[in-house]
């Protein structure tokens, strides 16, 4: 194994673990918060309560991470939005969300640059998702199960989407006593697309250069 692939499989790898880890995290701002609904309220909310570090730290983290698969894989189609995905997520994380309830005011201007992100990245990762599942060519290994977890993170993004508009107008799809639901459609649609990326990295490692 020469110095190219050794570091393809260690960027690989960190990817994976750092995935892993950005799910742990933002599930356990979700459980120091009690006192907020994270059926109802988005994640990014989290970062002014109890482990609001968590939170940013998995964006970044996340970030980094989908940014060295795009650099890895070839340039295919889908490849430019894994690119935006990733850069939309690191803007997320330096620029914090406002508190939650914040719906019928005017944002601040981290808030603002923090919601044209998260709305940017949120748009771009089905995206990445779709294109890429036919974009790679058809040596890729794991490529039919990449194309399920890319389908799978397609269909998630339409409740979100559902969701996020709806409640923009002020929450009126509840559950359950939850105001809303788009929180745990975001939740949703994260995890399923940090699944595709995991799976993503792991075919990266089996490439061979």
């Amino acid at each position: 194994m020469d110095a190219i692939e050794t570091h393809h499989r260690t960027t690989a790898t960190a990817a994976i673990i750092g995935f892993t880890a950005a799910a742990a995290a933002i599930g356990l701002a979700d459980a120091l918060n009690p006192q907020w609904d994270w059926v109802a309220d988005l994640a990014s909310y989290y970062v002014h309560g109890r482990g609001g570090w968590l939170v940013t730290a998995g964006l970044a983290v996340i970030g980094a991470g989908s940014l060295g698969l795009a650099v890895l894989i070839p340039p295919v189609r889908g490849r430019w939005a894994l690119v935006g995905w990733s850069l939309a997520v690191l803007v997320g994380a330096v620029f914090p969300a406002d508190p939650p309830g914040h719906w019928d005011r005017p944002p601040t201007p981290a808030g603002a640059v923090h919601g044209i992100a998260g709305l940017t990245a949120f748009v771009l990762l089905p995206v990445a998702a779709g294109l890429l599942a036919v974009g790679l060519p058809a040596w890729w290994p794991d490529r039919r199960r990449l194309r399920a977890a890319a389908a799978l993170v397609v269909a998630a993004s339409v409740p979100f989407w559902v969701t996020l508009v709806d409640v923009l107008g002020g929450p009126s799809l509840t559950l359950a006593g939850h105001a809303s639901l788009v929180g745990l459609a975001e939740r949703v649609l994260l995890l399923a697309g940090l699944a595709w990326l995991a799976m993503l990295a792991l075919a990266v490692r089996t490439v061979p250069r």
